[in-house]
């Protein structure tokens, strides 16, 4: 049973740690076919994604809106509730590997999430100073700030991604589809909730590897 387990956290790593497959639409719909319940400590519900056609809703424990994201011209636009434009979420250029978040005229880098080779992740500012690395492991994700620090990990099993703090507490989990990399950008800790939500919608919609 502890074979089969690792077998299928391993086809899960293999088959979504990078999102998307970049044959998904730049339009139209957000390619996500299902609600994301996320927990936090001790079990309790913290927050729910919602999809709604060419948006998705970001609400909390209580049903009452935190965010939306809505497709706008193969950008993803981030709204924080009730209705402040934060940025944009777009893929990388061509030939690239990543996302980039845009400021909310759309013209601005101000962070930007860049695959590497090997598959690993690497947040960085409009400056190209690397705030977090988010390193692939055989249970997920580990994540690291710029001096090497542990910040975070995320582990995959069949039934759970968890994100756990350095301590090994887990701080959020969801038993709902979600790809590894999508749960990572949860723990890049200088980003707010919207563009961590974003990023996370952006993997799912495009993945992270432009032709």
């Amino acid at each position: 049973m502890k074979i089969a387990g690792t077998m299928a956290i391993l086809a899960a790593l293999t088959s979504f740690s990078i999102g998307a497959s970049r044959c998904t639409p730049a339009g139209g719909e957000i390619q996500l076919g299902h609600a994301i319940e996320f927990d936090g400590l001790d079990n309790a519900r913290v927050m729910k994604l919602v999809p709604r056609r060419e948006r998705v809703k970001l609400e909390d424990a209580n049903g009452e809106l935190l965010a939306r994201f809505t497709l706008d011209a193969g950008r993803l636009r981030v709204e924080r509730a009730p209705r402040e434009l934060m940025g944009f979420v777009v893929p990388a250029e061509e030939g690239g590997r990543g996302l980039q978040i845009l400021d909310a005229r759309g013209e601005k880098l101000i962070y930007q999430l860049v695959r590497e080779p090997d598959g690993d992740l690497r947040l960085e500012d409009h400056g190209h100073n690397v705030l977090y690395v988010v390193k692939l492991r055989e249970y997920g994700f580990k994540t690291v700030d710029a001096g090497g620090a542990v910040q975070s990990r995320v582990r995959v099993k069949p039934e759970k991604v968890s994100l756990r703090d350095a301590s090994g507490r887990t701080t959020l989990s969801t038993r709902d589809a979600i790809p590894p990399a999508a749960a990572a950008c949860f723990t890049l800790g200088d980003l707010s909730l919207e563009f961590q939500t974003g990023l996370a919608l952006g993997v799912i919609h495009w993945g992270l590897e432009n032709p």
